[in-house]
């Protein structure tokens, strides 16, 4: 299909919107994924490492689905492939940058 130049002007601006807040979610989920290693060296956890570890854990999944709701291309709603440097779409050709 064929954009008018309008239109991925806008398409431009709405993926790099979406660019800060994949960065800080990105630093999330490696902070959250180093926790969880950190607090369970032995398994199965005790006492309150359970509910930290389940914290941490939906913490982690909630980053994970956020990166892949906000990864994807606004034209054609496919994911990018990488997100952070993605200079177009790999599935419609799209320009992101």
């Amino acid at each position: 299909m064929e954009y008018t130049e309008d239109q991925k002007r806008r398409f431009r601006e709405e993926f790099a919107s979406k660019r800060q807040t994949r960065v800080l979610a990105t630093v999330l989920v490696l902070l959250c994924a180093c926790l969880l290693v950190v607090l369970t060296p032995e398994f199965p956890p005790r006492g309150t490492d359970v509910l930290l570890v389940l914290i941490f854990g939906i913490l982690l999944l909630m980053g994970v689905v956020y990166l892949v709701h906000t990864s994807r291309c606004p034209a054609c709603g496919r994911l990018v492939g990488r997100p952070m440097r993605a200079r177009f779409c790999d599935q419609c050709g799209i320009p992101l940058r």
